[in-house]
């Protein structure tokens, strides 16, 4: 259910935020993605964490269609607030989305709709502060200890002191769009593109052209992004492999747009390898 869900909902986003044959594409990359499909049949939390995450995307972007509607702003506040009690990826997703919302409206100086984001932040940051004071209180120590142990490779090196270290983030998500190893180890979160690192740049060029004309769109979609990062830097999440499918929606969705703006901007001069980069990326993935 959750993994047919997702597919549903990423539509509804990908159709709100891209034009042209780059929503099928962005849909198509989500339908097909290898660890998406592999958690989904096989009933793991994992396909909920991405249910999950586009439920509250779809949910935000509803919600600013009419910020100032009180009505949007509880069901939003609904949506988010018990995923946390579910799923601990929600409290990344909600924490990167509201700090992402919170800027957007600063940096622009709008007053618009604050009632509403004040009223969905409180709850989510009441409903994740208890469920996280659970958590901290149930699991055991020696628990922790063991998954400290077992995602050690996800947490990342602050400060960096070697080269490989201060290419972490950039291993990761390679490996996020590649393979993280072989044989069935191939399902433990990796895409398993070929040319794995021109998707993150694909990724990379989308957020900056949505930044340039949906900044606050571009912010929702980095925010739970960053907000990972910052725990894997702290050590409360890692951020690889399997534990990052709840991130996926999201940097698919920036890769068909950066794919659509790569294919709109070529340099005349190199029309003629247009053709090449569109078989790379709808290739690989199929």
């Amino acid at each position: 259910m959750c993994g047919l869900i997702t597919i549903v909902l990423f539509w509804r986003i990908a159709a709100r935020i891209l034009t042209g044959w780059d929503v099928p594409y962005a849909v198509g990359l989500v339908a097909l993605g290898t660890p998406l499909i592999y958690f989904s049949s096989q009933v793991q939390q994992y396909s909920s964490d991405t249910a999950a995450t586009v439920l509250v995307i779809w949910a935000v972007l509803w919600l600013r269609q009419d910020p100032s509607d009180v009505r949007r702003a509880l069901v939003a506040a609904g949506v988010g607030a018990p995923t946390v009690w579910l799923l601990l990826p929600a409290m990344f997703i909600l924490a990167g989305i509201g700090a992402a919302l919170a800027a957007s409206a600063m940096v622009e100086g709008r007053r618009t709709g604050c009632r509403s984001l004040f009223m969905v932040g409180a709850a989510r940051v009441l409903s994740a502060g208890l469920a996280a004071a659970l958590a901290l209180r149930t699991v055991p120590p020696a628990d922790r200890a063991y998954l400290d142990w077992y995602w050690s490779g996800g947490f990342m090196p602050v400060p960096p002191r070697t080269l490989d270290e201060a290419l972490w983030v950039w291993h990761r998500l390679t490996w996020l769009f590649g393979k993280l190893g072989t044989g069935l180890r191939r399902t433990n979160g990796g895409l398993g593109y070929p040319c794995s690192q021109l998707f993150v740049l694909l990724a990379a060029v989308g957020v900056g052209a949505l930044w340039r004309r949906q900044r606050e769109t571009a912010l929702i979609l980095l925010g739970p992004v960053l907000v990972t990062l910052m725990g894997a830097a702290l050590h409360v999440c890692p951020f690889t492999g399997r534990a990052l499918s709840f991130l996926l929606p999201a940097l698919l969705l920036a890769t068909a747009a950066g794919a659509d703006h790569a294919l709109r901007n070529w340099p005349g001069r190199l029309q003629f390898a247009s053709p090449a980069l569109l078989a790379l990326a709808v290739g690989s993935p199929a």
